[in-house]
């Protein structure tokens, strides 16, 4: 099996929910992992230093926002023969690997994305949900309901798709 390696670029942007469930899963798999058994590649450009005790955190390009996953994250993984484990609905697109597709929002909903910004999101995140389904490699989501979902629109057999529910154990660290 190719070496394993996160996508961190979710700790380049502000938190939100998909930004927590890609926190959260990384922080219980930090728990129950070896000492650098896997890698979280981030920009260089991120400090998140002391954030895990077992996943080894590797900074790599300069590029800023998404277009970090779709050059500097896809070199790295040429470099090193691996894949990557995205948590947010997108995937390196000349390298896809294990995509979290937390729904499919865009692709059933698409006459609710009527403005510029909204069609040309829909289109992008389409595009991720066709490369991630036409990868072969596992798809990660939040519930049943969205597994049917992926597996019936983009014809991705079950067996593929694993529910990773979303938590609320993250509250117990507020306050």
């Amino acid at each position: 099996m190719k070496k394993i390696v996160f996508d961190g670029q979710v700790y380049a942007q502000r938190m939100t929910g998909q930004y927590r469930y890609a926190d959260e899963l990384l922080k219980a798999l930090d728990k129950l992992i070896k000492k650098d058994e896997f890698e979280l590649v981030v920009p260089e450009y991120v400090d998140i230093e002391g954030k895990f005790k077992n996943i080894k955190v590797v900074k790599y390009g300069k590029v800023k926002g998404l277009l970090w996953t779709q050059t500097s994250l896809p070199m790295y993984l040429i470099k090193h023969r691996a894949r990557s484990l995205g948590f947010c609905n997108i995937t390196p697109l000349i390298r896809p690997g294990i995509t979290a597709v937390l729904d499919i929002a865009y692709k059933v909903l698409t006459d609710e994305y009527k403005n510029l910004y909204g069609r040309a999101s829909s289109l992008w995140h389409r595009l991720n949900y066709y490369a991630a389904a036409k990868s072969g490699y596992p798809i990660i989501t939040i519930s049943s309901f969205c597994k049917e979902q992926i597996s019936e629109v983009y014809k991705v057999p079950a067996k593929r798709i694993g529910v990773v529910p979303c938590s609320w154990e993250h509250i117990l660290a507020v306050g």
